[in-house]
């Protein structure tokens, strides 16, 4: 006798389902890696972070320890995996540089299913796990060899932002007075010190306005749907009812544990650094608002940002109008979160990572509706083709065709994507500049000063473990270092280079073949702005010393010379000149 109820047997499908969707996250994180031409790490400041883990296990000191990313973690993980198994301790560093941030993606898709399923249930949050697993922001952030601090300041902020919705039914009381919402707000002070301890105020900032969003979403829609229910009798409101139903709804709202975090933040920042923070936050959103930040991350989103969805951009779609068109008090959440992020990235654009979470539950509730069959008719239904009354398919098993093409289009599309995680410029170091920091950490004196573009600062400081001139923060950037940095590409004169090396004290200069592209952005004087092909060296710098050491026939001269690579490599990607 077959004693498995259907209770079991849809338990059972859900847990495969979610290990067949875990595996895949896994396996599209890590998917990667099997292009050899890149190195595993993902993101240049993906390498300071690594650089400082490798500090902190020969016992040395780290220049970043308020916000130090994924740090902390990396390091203390590799010494246990060495302790346990016996393996040294840069090989252990490689490896939980490789395995914690899929972890992390797996943890965080666990959440966004867990929140899902019992806001919406299990087939919500089954697709939400799924639009995460696929989501190209997600998978890249927690991609093996990914060591920003993104990864883990995404979990944080989930697990920050999940504590603060469900802490509603906590109910705890002291005294006979329910200090639930206490409770919350401590834990979520919790969080926020973690936050502030991987990213200074960033993090924290971002936490506060998604709760704040999310409120403010949720009191707005209850206020809305209080105002336009007619009273008994017909009778017309007055403003002291009108009043009374916004109190009403502000009441219901979990507004306490928010305003208890929140005001504990603003005190300590004003104690911790006084009108500095404020000063700061007046700054960046001037140059964001301007467009005048010199970091990328701090620029405008553009159309290009948007690509990150994919085919996902239809699930969404359809999950926003399925939101916002049913009033739900459940949805403020996911729509503050989202369109609170979004706005923020307009002027920043790195802030759009953020919206990660949020966008997988609105994609999951837009499959969920996507995938939902029981109003299509099941029938065959005639339609008139030249004149000829035929059969067509039914409109279920249209929608079925359309929602499995659907899914298999992302899977194929995010899986292509995923392989070429690292095949971006500067997204990872492809074999040529490997070969070249290698010769870097093992040719050279350990004191060796390094000059190159900004770029390739963290790469220089991590893999050949010397000083850069300028670099992504550490070292930093200047606009007279860059222009000194620029005029080593612009000029025909060798001695001109040497001089910009020397007043930092550099010993050797880096071109590549990988700085064609951002030429005009490199040169100081503006030299290429306006030429158009950006595949090619501008014709203004035919003679410089950039263009003759990598396409011409610069061997030596004006005290400097070639040193990598040898004298028979006549097409070289990367090229180092050295001190004659």
């Amino acid at each position: 006798m077959d004693r498995t109820t259907p209770a079991r047997k849809k338990t059972f499908a859900v847990l495969v389902w979610l290990v067949l969707v875990g595996t895949y996250a896994v396996v599209l994180r890590c998917l990667h890696l099997l292009d050899s031409d890149h190195y595993y790490i993902l993101s240049p400041d993906s390498h300071l972070f690594h650089w400082q883990a490798q500090k902190l296990l020969s016992g040395e000191a780290i220049p970043f320890t308020w916000h130090s990313g994924l740090t902390y973690p990396l390091a203390y993980a590799a010494r246990l995996v060495s302790f346990v198994s016996g393996m040294h301790p840069a090989d252990a560093l490689t490896l939980v540089s490789k395995a914690m941030p899929p972890t992390l993606g797996v943890v965080s898709l666990a959440l966004v299913f867990v929140a899902a399923s019992k806001m919406y249930g299990r087939r919500v949050g089954l697709w939400a796990a799924f639009s995460s697993a696929v989501f190209s922001t997600s998978y890249f952030v927690q991609a093996s060899g990914y060591l920003d601090r993104d990864g883990l300041s995404l979990f944080l902020l989930m697990a920050g932002v999940f504590v603060f919705h469900f802490s509603r039914g906590w109910h705890v009381r002291v005294a006979g007075r329910d200090v639930g919402w206490m409770v919350a707000g401590v834990a979520i002070m919790g969080i926020e010190a973690l936050l502030f301890l991987e990213w200074v105020w960033f993090g924290v900032v971002i936490l506060m306005v998604v709760l704040a969003a999310s409120v403010v979403v949720e009191v707005t829609v209850d206020v809305v749907m209080r105002w336009i229910q007619p009273l008994p009798g017909g009778a017309t409101p007055g403003v002291g009812q009108y009043f009374a139903q916004a109190r009403a709804s502000i009441s219901k709202s979990n507004w306490r544990p928010l305003v208890l975090a929140a005001g504990v933040s603003i005190v300590a920042g004003l104690a911790l650094a006084g009108t500095d923070i404020y000063n700061w936050a007046v700054l960046m959103i001037e140059q964001t608002a301007s467009g005048s930040s010199d970091v990328a991350e701090l620029q405008a989103m553009t159309a290009e940002d948007l690509y990150a969805f994919g085919f996902l951009i239809i699930p969404l779609l359809v999950g926003l109008w399925v939101m916002v068109s049913r009033h739900r008090r459940t949805d403020a959440l996911w729509l503050g979160w989202f369109f609170s992020i979004f706005a923020m990235a307009v002027f920043a654009r790195r802030v759009f990572i953020y919206a990660a979470p949020a966008t997988g539950v609105i994609c999951g509730v837009g499959l969920a509706a996507i995938f939902d069959f029981r109003r299509a008719r099941r029938s065959p239904t005639q339609i008139r083709i030249m004149g000829e009354m035929v059969l067509a398919p039914s409109r279920r098993v249209l929608r079925g065709g359309a929602a499995v093409l659907l899914v298999t289009a992302l899977v194929l599309t995010m899986t292509a994507a995923a392989y070429g995680a690292g095949s971006p410029r500067t997204s990872a170091a492809d074999r040529e500049w490997q070969s070249a920091l290698a010769y870097l950490k093992e040719s050279t004196p350990e004191d060796s000063v390094i000059m190159s573009w900004w770029d390739y600062g963290y790469w220089i400081l991590d893999m050949a473990d010397r000083r850069p001139v300028v670099d992504n923060g550490y070292i930093g950037w200047d606009q007279a270092r860059l222009e000194d940095v620029g005029l080593a590409y612009c000029t025909t004169d060798p001695s001109e280079a040497l001089q910009a090396m020397q007043k930092y004290g550099a010993d050797y200069l880096v071109f590549s073949r990988l700085e064609v592209p951002i030429l005009p952005a490199i040169t100081p004087y503006g030299v290429g702005a306006a030429y158009g092909d950006r595949q090619s060296v501008p014709a203004e710098m035919q003679d410089s010393l950039y263009n003759r050491s990598l396409f011409g026939d610069f061997r030596s001269g004006g005290g400097l010379k070639r040193v990598y690579p040898s004298d028979e490599a006549t097409a070289p990607e990367v090229v180092i000149l050295g001190l004659e």
